[in-house]
């Protein structure tokens, strides 16, 4: 079968229904149907793009989420695991995948709709990305026909559920830390969800950082607002850390990562247990970006051993100027052996194997 890179995994065997920011180019191997995605951040819609009903033994999976203001973007590198890890299924073919966004009160409220719609029965999957808009989601009536529920986990652990009063089949977790917290919170109680640490994983197709530059100053990319130590970490730089909070489109996101730069990485509210921001990790360390990061969940750190440099907040600032003083060519070479180490990592069918994806799928499909 022969495959095509686009940014940022390769789908092959995988019939799509409705792909939300997506241009779907459709190709014929061998006389199956066979659905590309190229993403376009920033371009969410609802809109049934590919009509295709399901056929004799199919399993549909329904990936969706919300996509108001800047989550199309935030959530893009689950999305993009996700369709990586399922593409990878050793029988592929037997997946229908219904990819959706939503950004409006009136596209929430049709959701249950749209789930009748679909058909959806015993053997099939619902994965509910992030915390928005779930309150709309038929989850008992999916639960009652056997549908194989998930809410995909995407903050700092609050609620283990999308929402009160609503059980799900299994969580999807992006840190380690949650995993734990829920996996702990269940015992002894019957029923409880499935827990699986399944992150958002290596991208292909990345645009690579840009390491030419000599002493390349530090930015902090994201919201200094909500990191109460930023300015003590700031006064700790001489004030020379560049704060970025303009990245929410592919575009914006290339024109960062050639920029050079050394990247600044400080939890949400300066927490020492707080888990690493997969999503956001994700996209820099597939580009290759150095990354020195202050010390957070020692569960998490561990996963990311050898491609990210982990300091306390009083050593962030040593750790930079060791990064910085380094020759370009000898960051470059740096970061093209983590970008390896980080694909070998977390590629998406390896995450999929160690969470025991495709085990889940065996069964799924065989009750379809």
């Amino acid at each position: 079968m022969r495959t095509r890179q686009f940014f940022p995994c390769i789908l092959h065997g995988v019939a799509l229904l409705g792909p939300t920011y997506a241009k779907p180019l459709t190709m014929d191997f061998d006389g199956n149907v066979q659905a590309f995605l190229q993403l376009e951040q920033g371009k969410g819609t609802t809109s049934l793009v590919q009509a295709k009903n399901r056929q004799g033994s199919q399993t549909r999976i329904c990936i969706w989420s919300a996509g108001v203001n800047n989550l199309v973007f935030m959530y893009m590198p689950f999305y993009a695991t996700l369709l990586s890890g399922f593409s990878a299924y050793h029988d592929a073919g037997s997946l229908v995948i219904d990819q959706r966004t939503f950004n409006t009160t009136g596209q929430f409220a049709e959701m249950g709709a749209l789930v009748e719609q679909l058909e959806l029965q015993k053997g099939d999957m619902f994965i509910a990305i992030g915390n928005v808009g779930w309150e709309h989601a038929p989850w008992a009536a999916m639960f009652n026909k056997g549908v194989h529920t998930v809410y995909h986990q995407t903050e700092p652990m609050g609620p283990c559920f999308p929402q009160g009063g609503v059980m799900v089949r299994e969580i999807w977790h992006y840190s380690i830390k949650n995993l734990v917290k829920c996996t702990n919170e269940g015992k002894g109680q019957d029923p409880w969800p499935t827990n699986r640490f399944v992150p958002s994983g290596f991208l292909q197709g990345m645009k690579q950082a840009n390491h030419t530059r000599h002493w390349p100053p530090p930015t902090f990319l994201g919201c200094a607002v909500a990191r109460p130590c930023f300015d003590a970490v700031q006064a700790s730089f001489n004030n020379q850390i560049q704060i970025n909070y303009e990245v929410w489109n592919q575009l914006q996101f290339d024109t960062f990562i050639d920029t050079p730069t050394i990247l600044i990485d400080i939890p949400k509210e300066c927490d020492l247990q707080a888990p690493i921001a997969t999503s956001r990790m994700t996209l820099v360390l597939s580009a290759g970006a150095h990354v020195i990061a202050m010390n957070s969940n020692p569960d998490d750190e561990r996963l990311f051993e050898g491609l990210v440099t982990f300091v306390p907040q009083d050593q962030l600032f040593e750790a930079y100027e060791y990064a910085a003083s380094l020759p370009p060519q000898e960051r470059t070479d740096q970061a093209a052996r983590r970008v390896k180490l980080f694909e070998q990592r977390f590629a998406p069918k390896v995450l999929f194997e160690q969470a025991g994806v495709y085990s889940l799928l065996d069964n799924l499909t065989a009750r379809a």
